[in-house]
């Protein structure tokens, strides 16, 4: 029977319901699809390894500090601005808090386009190594795009199941994925390997491409303030604050410790990397744990792309959900079922998915070295602007008083010194995008103006709201929480 609204008799159908489900997903849940976007594994077998053999070596490791640093200093606001702007498409209401709604907008419809090719990236990436891991170990020819077909529909699945079906499985591959890492770290350490004592964590490198890993290093942990995005379907708010930090922590530790393995189980890792770095992994763990480690890795990869190919997917739903009860794209996807779950933007978002891998697919491109060179840079550049603006915001909101008794460090200082490092970061960035994309096609050079056209079109969309619009818009997608 269809829902009526008491006010009016029982007469008039209710409106369609646009929260989603409440108690969905606690702290040791958030942690997990934090970790599951990041991708632990796949990001040390492929970003980590690229910058040992193309950018920094073994100073890798100093700048993943100095970058988990930054991001320390940059939760900081981001938390306090998080207990009062509660909101599916996180980046959206926390920017609209400070800045206005046309500039929320537009910085989260970048994020947004980010979000949406990296669920299409890491589909298409867990096809390609299921295709390495098929030719290799069940002597299976199949092309990329089949697995990748495979993949896309447990995405879907996991999307229409809702988040308390998907954190038990992002939980599960997640723990795959760190146990790998770890069993490689702790084999490297416990063998005597003549290399091991010269490994300095604190070296800070001189020389090499610094832009190179500044890029893969903040690729890596592009995702984790996402988790402000499950504010609506968490029971506490305070969830958001020890979520992001026991998250930061986690992922700087594996990174460091990770990185630092596979420095010491080689003696010149620079080499090996450059070479091939997609074998530096899969060789340390042969090496040190044995042949058996092979096909682990190789079934683990995987997974652990299907991991943060689902877990990619949920956060981009969330900001699809957000701007369609928003009113900048179309309200239908702020439609949800009984469960509370977004089933037309889960729809949506798969469908695009489709769109992003179908023309690599028909064209025959290799996934990696097609696909991921235009979306790595594209989300580098989208994922550091974003940080950016969200740390203006928090700056903003604090001078105009509304952050309550945030203190003087948490909404002046740290913002101030997060804007500062992140448009450092931006500049080198975009200052060396061919050497980091490695590509000389035009396409993947002009690939980021996708960000522009997108900021443009939204802050566009929410300047011709009407003024009934606006405000209603406002009173859903900026809901102050109560103090």
């Amino acid at each position: 029977m269809d829902d009526v609204n008491p006010s009016v008799g029982g007469a008039l159908p209710r409106a369609p319901r646009r929260t989603l489900m409440q108690n969905a997903i606690a702290y040791p849940g958030m942690v997990f699809m934090i970790v599951a976007i990041t991708a632990p594994l796949t990001t040390i077998a492929s970003s980590y390894s690229l910058s040992l053999g193309f950018g920094v070596g073994p100073g890798t490791i100093a700048l993943t500090i100095a970058m988990a640093a930054v991001l320390a200093i940059f939760a900081a606001g981001y938390v306090a601005i998080s207990r009062h702007v509660v909101n599916a498409g996180a980046s959206y209401a926390f920017v609209a808090y400070g800045l206005g709604r046309r500039v929320g907008a537009a910085t989260a419809m970048v994020l947004f386009i980010a979000y949406n090719l990296a669920a299409a990236s890491m589909t298409a990436g867990a096809g390609y190594f299921a295709v390495l891991f098929g030719q290799q170990y069940l002597s299976l020819d199949l092309p990329w795009w089949v697995y990748a077909g495979g993949v896309w529909a447990v995405v879907a699945a996991c999307g229409f199941r809702g988040l308390l079906d998907t954190k038990r499985v992002i939980a599960v591959l997640s723990c795959v994925g760190f146990a790998i890492l770890l069993a490689v770290g702790i084999a490297v350490l416990v063998q005597d390997h003549p290399t091991t004592p010269s490994v300095g964590v604190g070296t800070w490198p001189s020389t090499g491409a610094i832009a190179f890993t500044l890029a893969m290093i903040a690729v890596s942990f592009a995702g984790f303030e996402s988790v402000a995005s499950y504010g609506e379907e968490t029971g506490q708010n305070r969830n958001i604050a020890r979520a992001i930090y026991t998250a930061l922590a986690v992922l700087c530790l594996i990174y460091v410790f990770s990185t630092w393995s596979l420095i010491a189980a080689f003696d010149d890792v620079q080499a090996v990397a450059g070479a091939d770095p997609g074998l530096v992994l899969p060789l340390a763990a042969e090496t040190y744990l044995g042949s058996w480690a092979g096909p682990l890795i190789a079934g683990s990869a995987v997974l652990s792309f299907a991991a943060g190919a689902v877990a990619w997917h949920n956060a981009a739903v969330r900001y699809m959900f957000a701007f369609g009860r928003s009113g900048l794209l179309p309200t239908g996807l702020s439609r949800v079922n009984q469960r509370g779950v977004p089933v037309v933007a889960v729809a949506t978002q798969a469908v695009v998915i489709v769109a992003v891998i179908a023309p690599f697919a028909i064209a025959g491109f290799d996934p990696l070295t097609g696909l991921f060179p235009a979306v790595a840079g594209v989300n580098t550049v989208a994922y550091v602007f974003g940080l950016m603006m969200l740390s203006v915001s928090v700056f903003a909101s604090s001078v105009r008083g509304r952050l309550g008794d945030a203190s003087y460090f948490v909404g002046r200082v740290a913002p101030v010194v997060s804007t500062i490092c992140f448009l450092v970061i931006l500049g080198c960035i975009v200052a060396n995008y061919d050497s980091i994309v490695g590509s000389d096609s035009l396409v993947i050079k002009l690939a980021p103006a996708i960000l522009v056209v997108g900021a443009v079109a939204a802050a566009w969309a929410e300047r011709r709201r009407s003024p009934a619009e606006a405000p209603a818009a406002e009173s859903r997608e900026l809901a102050t929480v109560a103090e």
